[in-house]
């Protein structure tokens, strides 16, 4: 049964119907044009002529073009409008002024989107006089009832969500895609993805093989972001919104507002002021500020970030603070040689506190030194591969386990980053829990992990070069025992000739103990004396 609200608003759309265009065609009888593959025009049952477009993928303003006899050219003015419908950003529509769009090619779907807006922010009058607009300039009868009756689904859906009500919630967003925009490319590659037996192996097929401009990715990503919201999945929902972020230029100011809203609705408004500073320092207009001012400000901002961040930060914060400390002697030991940084465990997830596989390829690449990332998920692998090439290196993403990696290493091992098998803390998403059954056969084990570690620890008790270091992540002392990823490890390394350097941020840096002479050297590679510096 529909609730007082949907039968109140499906009241008010059939008002508005009726009061847009007094010449309007009843709903009992709308035209039923022909499909017509080839795009020409054909005539319907009632004898008039209509516009048929191919059977075909439509991007979001194109989906609006469809129906339309004229194909008209889309800017951002009507993209920037379609994604403030997408999200429901109804002030916003509602903004959008006549004379803005009377001289505007997509001046019909504006307005029609612009209807949309005032009818959800309860501004009758308006809607009606921007329903009855987009009528005289093109729009059709039945694009105008998808466009509302799934603006009310959008709404719907919203208030089931904050009310808690997440299958409802989500039915209204199905039907929001379904009536509205079925031939979104962004919203049905979206459901796809989610409907998939693997559903980031379905996310890296859709990028690499669906040339989408930035703002389709931009919808694309953020539509994935608000599915994982609604599954109560905080972790992946910000992985994707970082991710949008990356589509988006700094002086899009639509857009941005767009992305700094579900941000600051999450729960994450240190991320939308991140995003409102830098677009702020980069708009032309409002305070004037020359390029040094400018510089100085966004240092300013930066280590105030960087402060906070160090205490949360992983593991990969205290190994690089230490190398960075002995910078100049890994240089000058190394004699033009490039000691390698091997990460196991490459980051999974796009989130500003845990990305520690951008971070150590920055630092690498900042410092000549190079750098290995290793993980059992093609999907981690294909995204820092990916990330490489962006930043112009050449260092190497490999999938394959860690342990067998490590175990199958040649020559010495000069700096070493565990992170990879997850400790069971009862919290691991449907999805993450996914990439282990598929990957490794079993969902996240606490012995598991534990040997997982172990087994690298070995390898490492093998291969490290004399002087070099070992950083083991999510690990600390209970009642002076160590926990969580280095419960076998660390006790093992402790005990065959190593000494704990530092432990911080649930992190452990190791080194040899030179002075208890239980190791032999393996390979040729070239040690760096930190230890005793």
């Amino acid at each position: 049964m529909q609730s007082e609200n949907n039968k109140q608003s499906m009241k008010k759309l059939d008002d508005l119907q009726q009061g847009g265009n007094a010449t309007a065609r009843s709903a009992k009888s709308p035209v039923k044009s022909k499909r017509n593959t080839k795009g020409k025009r054909s005539i319907s049952p009632s004898g008039e002529e209509t516009c048929t477009k191919p059977n075909m993928d439509y991007s979001a303003p194109e989906l609006l073009k469809a129906n339309m006899c004229t194909p008209l050219p889309v800017d951002n003015l009507l993209e920037h409008a379609y994604t403030f419908w997408q999200f429901g950003d109804w002030d916003s529509l509602a903004k959008i002024e006549r004379d803005a769009m009377q001289q505007h090619p997509d001046r019909a779907q504006l307005a029609l989107l612009a209807s949309a807006g005032h009818l959800q922010t309860n501004n009758v009058d308006a809607a009606k006089q921007f329903i009855h607009l987009a009528k005289s300039w093109g729009c059709s009868k039945k694009l105008i009832s998808q466009i509302l009756v799934a603006g009310v689904h959008s709404s719907l859906g919203r208030a089931a969500a904050i009310m808690g009500q997440q299958l409802r919630a989500l039915q209204h967003f199905e039907y929001a895609i379904a009536i509205g925009a079925p031939d979104s490319i962004a919203a049905v590659l979206v459901r796809q993805c989610l409907e998939s037996d693997d559903v980031y192996d379905a996310i890296d097929n859709v990028v690499a093989t669906n040339n989408m401009p930035s703002h389709e990715l931009f919808i694309f990503y953020l539509g994935l972001a608000d599915q994982f919201i609604l599954r109560k999945d905080t972790v992946t929902a910000l992985h994707f919104l970082e991710t949008t972020r990356d589509q988006i230029d700094t002086t899009d100011d639509a857009l941005l507002t767009v992305l700094v809203q579900k941000f600051v609705a999450i729960g994450k408004a240190d991320l939308a002021t991140d995003i409102v500073v830098k677009a702020t320092l980069h708009k032309e207009g409002g305070i004037h500020l020359n390029s040094k001012d400018k510089a100085a400000i966004q240092s300013a901002y930066d280590k105030g970030r960087a402060v906070a961040q160090t205490k949360s930060a992983h593991g990969h914060d205290l190994l690089l603070q230490y190398l960075l400390s002995h910078i100049q002697e890994i240089k000058t030991v190394a004699a033009g040689a490039r000691p390698v940084v091997i990460e196991i465990g490459t980051t999974r997830e796009n989130l500003s506190s845990q990305g520690s596989t951008r971070e150590i390829a920055e630092f690498c690449k900042k410092n000549a030194l190079h750098f290995i990332t290793v993980d059992m998920d093609p999907h981690n692998t294909r995204m820092a591969a990916e990330m490489f090439k962006k930043l112009g290196t050449e260092f190497h993403a490999i999938t394959m386990k860690g342990e067998d990696y490590l175990r199958n290493y040649k020559g010495n091992m000069d700096f070493v980053f565990l992170d990879a098998y997850d400790f069971d803390h009862g919290q691991h998403s449907e999805l993450r829990q996914s990439r282990y059954k598929k990957y490794l056969g079993n969902p996240i084990d606490e012995a598991a992990c534990h040997q997982m570690h172990f087994d690298c620890a070995e390898s490492v008790l093998a291969k490290l070069s004399p002087n070099g270091l070992v950083c083991i992540d999510d690990t600390w002392l209970v009642d002076g025992k160590w926990s969580a990823k280095g419960t076998l490890a660390m006790p093992f390394l402790l005990e065959h000739g190593f000494k704990l350097l530092e432990a911080r941020n649930r992190a452990a840096l190791l080194a040899r103990d030179a002075t208890s002479g239980t190791f032999e050297t393996v390979g040729t590679g070239k040690a760096v004396n930190l230890i005793n510096n």
